[in-house]
């Protein structure tokens, strides 16, 4: 009986043994569905929060406007701001803008220029652009989570971490809020999307996915030439996923360092015409101060960003003028290098610390200021791409720690989240400094009341956007005290006395500001637009004509020369420039009514009538140009057609004389 039952029991305690290895068995075939489903949750669960967290902190840029810093230049005063025909694209593809190649960031703005036109009102809808910078930016934020996943062996923690701060850090803001730095949005998208097709050609090892890094990597030149640095970050790839470099290592990165050669070289040439200053101007020991000033700058702003400007001026980082620095700033170096000994030093346990710093420091290193290229020692636009490796080296390191303190992760969980929630809030509040110029220049003037750019552009805010003339005044006196010795700033404040209608002291600022620079386009063209209201339009032409032998692609010039030529009975030459603007921006309906005046005045009355008819088309209730028609149609003693646009006419609001709606009845 006890045999019997020792047997029952055996059988028993083998059964559920055979039980046990099937449900291990059964985990063991299953988790490819389950932990899938897990994983993808994550994955999902993780974009989510990504898209919501970067609308969130950007939302305030829906009331976001066009700025008077470098907005006018890339946008409202490009000639090439038209009609996508063929002659505009090739225009695009063979122009600089600002001493910067990046047509493919042009023809992102002309796309949304013609959109973003109201030919009713004359006028650009500035959300348009804005959207469009935002949508570049949060998928940027999506492709940095892809990006680090796939690099990182599809580790959802650490792409997350990374892109998180990608997306929401207020330092970025400059690259999304600002107009005139699409560049930075569109040429980061195509170097994320290069990079990333990169690592799948290393995982696969498919040709097609190295040519389509190729293809992108043009893509991403083409939008801002400082994407050279891809080919090196590949190299980092390599170097970071172990791969040996053989030759066919280097030989597959020929075509991307040909490339880089070339977008390079042409950059400088491009930029040697006014935004690079010359190397004397500093001396070599300087230029590397100023060199690993920056690369700490950028740190320290990850971490604490505090103070943040549009505009870091030279002289908040010199003592004087005589270029003599802080003693601290001579330290600069060391700490540079004690920071590269450590992460070199951290080679010995792992290769992910340097891999970080070195891309955080590649991606920085072409706007170092060792060239110094434009007017500020630092600029919050520069971190766009580099922080992409602050944030891996910030989680590896928080990975190397957590790997020896388990209770580690709890609080640094808690920071993290305590640190995006306050990045978030930061971005806000920065976002809303680029609602209109005179938030942001009042930005700089709090933080660095010295730069005389600030109180200008401020200033000429005031005047021609607000027509608060006595505000925009008190910056100019500001500027008079300063004993101001840059011409647009005088060439401003005659802005400012042809506004009040004083154009005899128009014309002596605008005097004195040629005499400082007597390459001013705007100078020049602001004291022929004087004369011309003081009917001295020989004076006028004479300055017009200077101006654009100063600058021939300025639209905004030619423009208001035709309508100089308008006001001074030039009516042939009128219809010439009308001709010209209306072959590169046909949707405006106020060059078909100029040139419709001017066919008018010629007698030219068939030309004139289908120039009106034009601009009804575009705005029907445009009571000028019913009239114009309306007087036009009665020339060509078409009464009954003259008689129905005078009616309509009268019907929008036109002051229409019944003597004249007598004489066309009859």
């Amino acid at each position: 009986m006890i045999m019997q039952n020792k047997k029952k029991i055996a059988m028993v305690k083998q059964g559920k043994d055979f039980l046990n290895k099937q449900n291990k068995q059964q985990k063991k075939n299953k988790p490819n569905s389950e932990k899938q489903m897990v994983f993808d949750k994550k994955l999902l669960y993780c974009l989510l929060i990504l898209i919501v967290t970067v609308i969130v902190a950007y939302w305030p840029v829906k009331d976001n406007g066009i700025t008077n810093w470098d907005d006018p230049t890339y946008v409202t005063e490009n000639p090439m701001m038209g009609e996508l025909n063929a002659e505009n694209i090739i225009a695009i593809f063979s122009t600089p803008v600002s001493l910067n190649y990046h047509p493919l960031t042009i023809l992102s703005l002309v796309i949304n220029y013609n959109s973003a036109f109201d030919k009713i009102t004359g006028k650009l809808n500035a959300v348009v652009f804005h959207r469009t910078n935002v949508l570049f930016h949060l998928l940027n934020t999506l492709l940095v989570f892809l990006f680090i996943w796939l690099l990182l062996g599809k580790k959802w923690q650490p792409a997350f971490f990374v892109a998180l701060l990608f997306g929401v850090h207020p330092m970025h803001v400059e690259s999304v809020a600002w107009i005139a730095e699409r560049k930075d949005v569109l040429y980061v998208f195509f170097y994320l999307l290069s990079l990333i097709a990169y690592i799948k050609y290393i995982k696969e090892y498919k040709s097609k996915f190295l040519i389509l890094s190729f293809f992108v990597f043009i893509l991403s030149l083409f939008s801002k030439a400082v994407a050279v640095t891809v080919p090196i970050i590949m190299l980092l790839i390599d170097y970071l996923l172990d791969r040996k470099f053989t030759l066919r290592v280097w030989l597959e990165k020929i075509p991307f360092f040909i490339l880089s050669f070339v977008f390079g070289v042409m950059a400088i040439r491009i930029q040697s015409h006014g935004a690079i200053s010359e190397f004397e101007v500093f001396s070599f020991y300087q230029r590397i101060i100023v060199t690993c000033y920056g690369f700490l700058f950028y740190i320290v702003k990850f971490f604490a960003p505090i103070n943040l400007s549009t505009y870091y001026p030279y002289h908040s980082f010199f003592i004087d003028k005589t270029l003599n620095m802080p003693f601290g700033f001579h330290l600069l170096p060391i700490l540079m290098l004690s920071l590269a000994t450590i992460v070199l030093y951290s080679l010995r346990k792992t290769r992910k610390l340097f891999f970080a710093f070195t891309f955080y420091f590649i991606a920085l290193a072409l706007v170092l200021q060792f060239l110094s290229v434009g007017q500020v020692i630092a600029a919050d636009r520069y971190s766009y791409l580099p922080y992409i490796g602050l944030a891996m080296l910030l989680y590896f390191l928080y990975e190397f720690i957590a790997e020896k303190y388990k209770q580690v992760s709890i609080v640094a969980f808690f920071l993290f989240a305590v640190f995006s929630i306050g990045l978030i809030v930061k971005t806000q509040s920065q976002v809303k400094l680029w609602k209109n110029s005179g938030a942001l220049w009042t930005n700089v003037i709090n933080l660095y009341p010295q730069v005389e750019m600030a109180y200008k552009n401020r200033g000429n805010y005031f005047a021609r956007e607000l027509n608060d003339l006595p505000t925009a005044m008190k910056d100019y006196d500001v500027l008079i005290k300063m004993d101001s010795k840059d011409a647009g700033v005088w060439s401003n404040l005659g802005n400012i006395y042809g506004l009040k209608n004083e154009f005899n002291k128009a014309r002596h600022a605008y005097g004195k500001a040629i005499a400082i620079d007597s390459a001013n386009t705007e100078a020049y063209m602001n004291r022929a637009i004087t004369y011309a209201k003081q009917k001295l339009y020989d004076s006028a032409f004479i300055d017009f004509d200077k101006a654009l032998e100063l600058n021939p692609t300025n639209i905004s010039l030619r423009e208001t020369r035709a309508y100089s030529y308008l006001e001074a009975g030039k009516f042939t030459e009128a219809i010439e420039e009308y001709n010209y603007f209306i072959s590169r921006r046909g949707n405006n309906p106020l060059y078909f009514m100029n040139r419709g005046i001017a066919n008018f005045n010629l007698n030219k009355l068939e030309n004139a009538r289908i120039d009106f008819q034009k601009v009804i088309s575009y705005q029907p209730h445009n009571g000028q140009a019913l009239f114009n028609l309306s007087f036009t149609l009665s020339k060509l003693n078409i009464k009954g057609e003259a008689l129905k646009f005078a009616i309509k006419a009268k019907e929008v609001g036109y002051q229409v004389n019944d003597v004249y709606l007598k004489s066309i009845e009859n």
